[in-house]
């Protein structure tokens, strides 16, 4: 082999793991892009800042809520789906417990926490306010493109929350 082609595979080598570096860092500048928009997003939801949370979203977001199964599409069905929440729990928070971001894939369980003080709107009908407290486990799947969510899926047990804010509380727990 002569030293010339030598040093060409040599600097290729080296130009291949430039390029693997640089692959890598902008691989993580967007995965850490990602899920800061998601942290930024649970900020907005937890200080009831509507715009905040839109800000997050893209034009043409489409969110599924599988628990009560519906489906938002653009940003004003978005507004729509978390002023039901944020009026009906408006001391509601959701605390990120673990958060895994993978390319445009940000997964978030959260627990959340509220009082009942509004009425809620599900698919069974308004519910009106019960002064109850809960809390409930959920998870969340977002996909985002360019720094904004495209689309979302929502799993939780809505069966929790409506015996939760509806049943009749005739018994205690004693330990």
């Amino acid at each position: 082999m002569s030293t010339r082609s030598a040093i060409t595979a040599e600097s290729q080598c080296q130009l291949q793991q430039e390029w693997n570096i640089h692959c890598i860092s902008m691989g993580m500048s967007n995965i850490k892009h990602n899920e800061a928009t998601i942290r930024e997003l649970y900020a907005a939801i937890n200080n009831r800042d509507l715009s905040g949370i839109l800000h997050a979203a893209s034009s043409k977001i489409e969110y599924i809520d599988y628990a009560f199964g519906r489906t938002v599409i653009g940003k004003d069905a978005f507004r729509e789906y978390w002023h039901n929440w944020l009026t009906a729990f408006r001391d509601g928070t959701g605390k990120i417990q673990s958060l895994l971001a993978s390319g445009d894939t940000v997964v978030v369980e959260v627990q959340g926490r509220g009082t009942q003080t509004g009425p809620l709107v599900t698919p069974f009908g308004r519910l009106e306010p019960s002064g109850r407290t809960f809390e409930f486990q959920f998870c969340q799947v977002f996909h985002l493109k360019d720094g904004k969510i495209v689309s979302g899926h929502s799993y939780y047990d809505a069966s929790h929350i409506l015996l939760d804010l509806t049943r009749e509380r005739t018994h205690q727990f004693v330990a």
